[in-house]
């Protein structure tokens, strides 16, 4: 029988409550950040926290109303699922006795970045909650291309970010450098950014950590590499077979000036830099 407002002794409160079926369908009011590669939780959740056992559970995708994960009689129905969903998406069987009816999402693509809906109908009522979700890339990976007459090139990389992803280099004190155009990428399932930067010789001398900055939509992620300072190795000979005179020098800090001074009236010189 259902119970009238008003007439729910307060020992049968709860029961009434249940009874009469009044219950918020609860998500959060940001954005749900996730990692491609990794799982995302789809927050959601019933208020009062009553079993939502056997009431009907729908995850759709808020823009075309296809469903993603379909829950009632108990039991799971996958048979109208979209296909890029299979085998990615699962209830929280045992969370659902406590109005839990958050949706497990495994292995996140980029094509997930979407706004979700939540459906909860049961006998005498309804309710509905939104989850929207921001796929992210990877950490950026960060390398040394090369050294060669005083530059270094360095690399950034980063997969699972959008076109409009904004790939920038920073030096130790946040400046953001002068680097190559963001090189894009996008295969069957990625898609990946990619940017260089050249740090000139004069820089290296400062024996700065540079930082690889790859954000979108609020959502940033770093990575930070150390560039050594520029050293040479200079090895000089003067005088003859007989009477040889050997010198050999390192310059950590060496400008080109520099080097041409020491090496400046020498016959015969090896000079090693890196």
């Amino acid at each position: 029988p259902e119970c009238l407002q008003g007439d729910c002794p307060l020992l049968t409160q709860t029961l009434c409550l249940i009874c009469s079926a009044k219950y918020e369908v609860v998500g959060p009011s940001d954005p749900v950040a996730a990692t491609v590669g990794e799982d995302l939780i789809l927050p959601c959740s019933l208020k009062p926290n009553i079993s939502a056992v056997d009431m009907i559970v729908e995850w759709t995708l808020a823009e075309s109303d296809q469903a993603v994960h379909l829950f009632h009689d108990g039991a799971d129905d996958l048979r109208q699922q979209i296909p890029a969903y299979y085998d990615r998406t699962t209830l929280f069987r045992e969370e659902l006795k406590r109005g839990n009816i958050s949706l497990k999402l495994s292995r996140v693509q980029i094509s997930d970045g979407q706004k979700y809906r939540c459906f909860v109908v049961s006998n005498h009522a309804s309710g509905v909650c939104s989850v929207q979700v921001v796929v992210v890339g990877t950490k950026p990976v960060v390398s040394a291309e090369g050294h060669r007459n005083g530059r270094v090139s360095l690399v950034c990389e980063s997969t699972g970010w959008n076109p409009a992803s904004e790939v920038e280099w920073l030096d130790s004190e946040g400046t953001i450098l002068r680097a190559e155009p963001i090189e894009s990428h996008r295969d069957t399932e990625d898609f990946s950014v990619k940017r260089r930067v050249t740090v000139e010789e004069g820089d290296t001398h400062k024996n700065i950590s540079l930082t690889c900055r790859v954000s979108s939509h609020k959502h940033t992620k770093e990575e930070q590499i150390h560039v050594p300072q520029f050293g040479c190795l200079i090895i000089l000979w003067e005088g003859n077979l007989i009477q040889p005179k050997l010198s050999i020098y390192f310059c950590s800090q060496c400008s080109r000036p520099s080097l041409k001074n020491i090496m400046n009236g020498r016959k015969t010189s090896v000079l090693l830099c890196g």
